[in-house]
C-alpha cells in the first residue's frame, strides 16, 4: 500500500517537472512561433532600423502578418529577417518600412506585399533595396531645429514634466474624458479644415490674444479666483437660484425681443429725422463763431435799446394815431389795386417792352443839340401811313398790328422787294 502511494507520487512529481520543462520551452520559443506550426520568411537590408527588436511586429495595412525573425549586421547594414504566416503572399516589388509603434522607441515593420503581376518573391528572397526606407529618429528630427528651437522645447518639456508632477489624479480624468474630448476635437479639426476656415487667420489672433496676456499672470490669476467665487456663488444650493433664473429668462427674452420690435419703427423714424437734421446742424455748427461774434458785438448795441426805444415810445404813439387816420386810405387803396388787377394782368407779359420804351425815351432825351432841343420827332411818310387812314389794305405789304410779348422787336414790314 505505501509502495503505491510512493509510486504515485513520484508519477504525478514527473508529470509536474515535464509540465513546467514544457511550459519554459514554449515561453522560450514563442517569439518564433508554435512547434510544429509552418510559415515562411522573407529579408529586407536596412541603413537603420532604430529601437526595432526581434519578435517585434510585421504589419500589413495595420493587421500583424507576423514577426521579425532575426536582426543582424551584414556588409554596414542591418538585415531584417521577417517570418510571414504560409498564407500571406509577397511579391518581387513589395516593399517595407521601419514606423514607430510608440513615442518610446517602440518600432514595427510595416509590409506591402506589392502586386501580384510582379510575381512571388522566393522562399527566404531578399526584398528590393529601392523598396526599403529606414526610421525617422526623434532625435534626428530634433537635429533640424536651431539650438535656441531645441533650448525652448526642452524647456517646455522639463515644464511639463514639473507642472504634471503631483496631478495624477487629475491626468486620471483627463484620459477618462478623452473619448469625449477626442470626438469633439474630431469635429473642431474638420471644422478648421473646411475650405472656408481662415484658420491662419485664427492662429494670428490667437498669437495676439495670447501676447495681451504677457506680463499679467498676476492679474489673470486674480480673475481667475474671482471666477472661482463667482462660480461657487452659482452653485449654492445644487444651481437651484440659477437654474429658476433661467427658467424665468425665457419669458423675458421674448418680452425683451417683442420691445425691441416695436422701438425699430420708431428708431426709423429718429434715425430719418436725423438725416434730415444733419444739414441744419453742420450749418449750425459752421455760424457758431459768427453768432458769437454776433452776440458779443452786438451787446453794446443791445444796451442802448432801452434808451432808444423810451425816446422813440412818443413817435409810436403819434405813428399809431396816423395809421388809424390812414385806414380809410388803405381800404381805398386795396379796392385800386383789385380794381387794376384786371389791367396789370394785360400789361404783364409785355413789361420788357414797357421798360426798354422808357430806357428808350430817356436816351432821347438825355442828349440835345446846342440849341437846347433834346427831342426831334421828324414824321416819315410810308403808303401804310395813307392805307392805315384810308379804310383799304395795302396787299404789297404785311405788317403784324398786334405782336405778342417779345416779337416787336424782331417785327418787320414785309413787301415784295423783302422785308425792311
Amino acid at each position: 500500500m505505501r509502495l503505491a502511494s510512493t509510486n504515485v507520487i513520484r508519477l504525478v512529481g514527473i508529470g509536474v517537472i515535464a509540465g513546467l520543462v514544457l511550459a519554459l520551452y514554449l515561453s522560450l520559443t514563442a517569439s518564433t512561433g508554435l512547434p510544429g506550426q509552418s510559415f515562411r520568411t522573407a529579408s529586407a537590408s536596412f541603413d537603420d532600423v532604430g529601437g526595432l527588436r526581434e519578435g517585434d511586429d510585421v504589419r500589413t495595412a495595420s493587421v500583424r502578418i507576423g514577426q521579425v525573425r532575426s536582426i543582424r549586421f551584414e556588409d554596414g547594414r542591418a538585415k531584417v529577417v521577417v517570418q510571414l504566416d504560409t498564407d500571406q503572399d509577397v511579391y518581387r516589388d513589395a516593399t517595407a518600412s521601419v514606423v514607430a509603434r510608440s513615442a518610446l522607441g517602440q518600432n514595427f515593420v510595416m509590409l506591402n506585399p506589392g502586386k501580384s503581376a510582379a510575381g512571388q518573391l522566393p522562399e527566404g528572397g531578399k526584398l528590393d533595396d529601392a523598396g526599403v526606407t529606414s526610421p525617422v529618429n526623434l532625435d534626428q528630427v530634433l537635429s533640424v531645429l536651431d539650438d535656441p528651437t531645441r533650448k525652448a522645447t526642452a524647456s517646455l518639456l522639463f515644464e511639463t514634466g514639473t507642472g504634471a508632477a503631483g496631478h495624477a489624479p487629475d491626468l486620471a480624468d483627463v484620459l477618462n474624458a478623452a473619448p469625449e474630448l477626442l470626438s469633439d476635437l474630431r469635429v473642431l479639426a474638420r471644422s478648421l479644415a473646411a475650405p472656408g476656415a481662415e484658420l491662419d487667420e485664427l492662429l494670428r489672433s490667437s498669437q495676439t490674444l495670447s501676447g495681451r496676456f504677457e506680463g499679467r499672470t498676476d492679474e489673470v490669476g486674480a480673475l481667475m479666483k474671482d471666477m472661482a467665487t463667482t462660480m461657487d456663488a452659482l452653485g449654492v444650493d445644487d444651481g437651484a437660484p440659477l437654474e429658476n433664473t433661467i427658467e424665468n429668462a425665457a419669458p423675458a427674452l421674448e418680452t425683451t425681443t417683442q420691445a425691441l420690435k416695436d422701438l425699430r419703427g420708431p428708431l426709423e423714424q429718429l434715425d430719418s429725422g436725423m438725416r434730415t437734421l444733419r444739414p441744419g446742424a453742420n450749418a449750425l455748427g459752421q455760424a457758431t463763431p459768427s453768432l458769437r461774434a454776433v452776440l458779443r458785438e452786438g451787446r453794446p448795441v443791445l444796451d442802448k435799446v432801452p434808451a432808444v426805444a423810451k425816446d422813440a415810445t412818443p413817435a409810436v404813439s403819434a405813428l399809431a394815431g396816423a395809421m388809424d387816420d390812414a385806414r380809410p386810405l388803405a381800404d381805398r387803396l386795396e379796392k385800386t389795386f383789385a380794381s387794376a388787377s384786371g389791367l396789370t394782368a394785360v400789361l404783364a407779359p409785355y413789361t420788357p417792352e414797357l421798360i426798354r420804351f422808357f430806357e428808350r425815351w430817356n436816351s432821347a432825351n438825355q442828349y440835345g443839340d446846342k440849341s437846347g432841343h433834346s427831342l426831334r420827332i421828324t414824321l416819315v411818310v410810308r403808303p401804310e401811313s395813307i392805307t392805315g387812314v384810308l379804310p383799304i389794305k395795302d396787299p404789297l405789304v404785311h405788317r403784324n398790328p398786334y405782336p405778342a410779348p417779345g416779337e416787336a422787336d424782331g417785327d418787320r414790314a414785309t413787301t415784295l422787294l423783302g422785308s425792311r
